[in-house]
């Protein structure tokens, strides 16, 4: 085999360059045996020039002689459904030679194509569809490789059967549809097996994607570290603070000469995971206090890693990306130069021709804005980074459904398989067709920038779908974005019923993720508390998942299972709001977008 691009696959393995799926090689076949070139004439081996004759023809024998020509190739290490990128047939011609010449090239439709003889000569064999037809009239000269033109379709065919494997032999069979006596001469094996038949094949080979395990180092304060090739992100872990009122990593572009921030953070916040942006970094407080980090190189293999600028002045909108193999993204903004003012980032999806703000987060009006998974729901969408400002930096990273990085808790299992529900409650209307509205004492919803509001206050009322949106039986996933607003002693939240919902009736809901002042954010079952979600009251954004594995409901809170109920009824309902009546204190929520999957 012989590798055409020598110096790309070794840039590859150096890692130079990302790693390719695919690498087009060149590989040379010969005829290596004398029963695997043969010339047929009327049904039979030729009489003038059998299996062991020093030439081979390729054309047509006398007047009405049905004339064909096999060759034969074995060990073909091509894998199946490869992608055959050229193809010919190459002969060695001894002699000058100026005839006219013509015939039909085609491939024996088998997947593993067994020696000639006179049982089972070409035209006894059967023929791939796809075809060459050669026509010319010129002059062969003496030692020379010439080659009949390309015939990748009919090879292409050959290693696409559903039986063809690797190692495998093909044959290529032509038929003469010239004129009598309309043939050229050429060596066989038996002649000198150098010069035997060949067959030129340049074809796709996979190339495996290196396997990357976590790499973990410790550093400490403003030591320069490099990042190993193909890491997507990294986990952060710091110690021995002694107080440290702010730290942030820092990132450098020119391989070590000047760093800027990538994102800042409190003290407090000593366990975080940011996107690799450059393979040069290192780790400032801004002062002289210090610390000790023990730093986890991840190698989010399905994730990615997404540099929108490294001197960006904002105001600032990114430019558009796709997020269909994705399901959260996490960005990072660093404040650069002065002024420093960064007031919100805000994520936004392409609908309907127009960028709607499905999150936003608020930043502190300096340089610190705070970093949280946000859900993104396929399609297209941008960033755009408000305040006042230059030399910032903004990333961000992409994750699909599964995926994880090291050290996590318990990861939500995320749902891969059909989608029953989806509503991102873009508006201006509540579609009709999923939800039904209840008045519980007054009040109704709003849309707020790509969410659903239920504003709480002096008035409740509650929205349950229309139809049952889960399977009769088996398990299911309900995933939404939400955040409570303004705690108060009368909760509300998402339920799933066991029974369609009218009116107040807590034996009908065997899960809710709820909140009111008092318990705080929390799993509650059958109307009373099953576990704590956040520890007490919680207004941040957070992404909910109820999995009903046909038996039991996992909830999961921003990724971290939080409860496992009893065996439980499976659900036929999903309400928001809530249903009691009467009150005067009610919770607010907002709600993103609900999905309902199943596997």
């Amino acid at each position: 085999m012989k590798i055409k691009n020598i110096l790309i696959s070794l840039v590859i393995f150096l890692g130079l360059l990302p790693v390719s799926t695919v690498l087009a090689v060149d590989q040379t076949f010969s005829v290596n045996s004398s029963y695997d070139d043969i010339n047929e004439t009327n049904g039979s081996f030729s009489a003038a020039y059998g299996p062991f004759h020093p030439q081979l023809w390729f054309g047509n024998d006398g007047p009405g002689v049905d004339s064909w020509t096999g060759v034969r190739f074995n060990n073909i290490n091509i894998s199946k459904g490869s992608t055959v990128n050229s193809a010919k047939l190459q002969v060695y011609n001894k002699n000058d030679q100026w005839i006219s010449l013509k015939m039909d090239i085609f491939g024996e439709l088998a997947s593993n194509s067994a020696s000639f003889s006179n049982g089972i000569v070409p035209s006894k064999r059967a023929l791939t569809t796809q075809k060459f037809t050669h026509d010319s009239n010129v002059k062969w000269s003496a030692g020379t490789w010439i080659n009949f033109g390309e015939i990748k379709n009919v090879i292409q065919e050959i290693v696409n059967q559903p039986n063809w494997q690797s190692g495998n032999s093909l044959s290529i069979l032509t038929h003469g549809t010239g004129n009598p006596w309309g043939r050229k001469f050429v060596s066989s094996f038996d002649d000198n097996p150098g010069l035997a038949p060949q067959l030129l094949i340049n074809f796709d080979v996979p190339i495996p994607t290196p396997s990357l395990n976590p790499i973990s180092i410790a550093v400490t304060n403003a030591q320069t570290f490099t990042v190993p090739i193909g890491y997507k992100s990294m986990t952060i872990s710091l110690s021995n603070t002694n107080g440290l009122p702010a730290w942030a990593p820092t990132v450098s572009f020119d391989g070590g000469n000047n760093f800027s921030e990538q994102i800042r953070f409190a003290g407090s916040e000593t366990l975080v995971t940011i996107p690799i942006l450059s393979n040069t970094y290192r780790l400032n407080t801004g002062g002289s206090s210090g610390f000790n980090a023990d730093i986890t190189f991840n190698p989010d293999s399905s994730s990615q890693a997404i540099l929108f600028n490294s001197n960006a002045n904002y105001p600032f909108v990114s430019n558009s990306f796709n997020t269909d193999s994705f399901s959260s993204i996490s960005i990072t903004v660093g404040g650069g130069n002065n002024p420093q003012h960064l007031t919100a980032i805000s994520l936004q999806r392409l609908e309907n021709g127009v960028f709607v703000e499905k999150q936003r987060l608020a930043c502190d009006g300096g340089a610190q804005c705070p970093l949280q998974s946000m859900p993104v729901l396929g399609g297209t969408y941008q960033v755009s980074i408000e305040g006042a400002g230059t030399g910032a930096v903004i990333g961000a990273l992409l994750r699909p459904p599964t995926s994880s990085v090291s050290p996590t808790p318990t990861p939500t299992p995320s749902p891969s398989g059909s989608t029953l529900l989806l509503d991102d409650f873009s508006g201006p209307n509540l579609d009709t067709n999923i939800w039904e509205f209840f008045s519980t004492n007054g009040g109704n919803y709003s849309f707020d920038n790509g969410s659903i509001v239920v504003p709480g206050g002096n008035s409740m009322f509650y929205i349950r779908t229309k139809n049952n949106p889960f399977p009769s039986s088996g398990p299911f996933t309900v995933e939404f974005g939400i955040q409570f607003t303004s705690p108060q002693p009368s909760g509300i939240g998402l339920a799933l019923g066991i029974q369609q919902q009218n009116g107040y009736d807590p034996n009908n809901y065997p899960i809710s993720f709820w909140q009111d002042s008092a318990s705080g954010m929390v799993v509650s079952r059958f109307g009373l508390k099953a576990a704590d979600l956040a520890g007490g009251t919680d207004t941040n954004y957070h992404i909910g998942k109820i999995v009903y594995d046909g038996d039991k409901y996992l909830v999961y809170n921003d990724g971290v299972l939080k409860y496992t109920s009893p065996s439980s009824a499976t659900a036929k309902t999903i309400w928001f709001g809530n249903p009691y009546c009467c009150s005067t204190t009610w919770t607010g929520l907002k709600l993103d977008y609900i999905k309902v999957t199943n596997p």
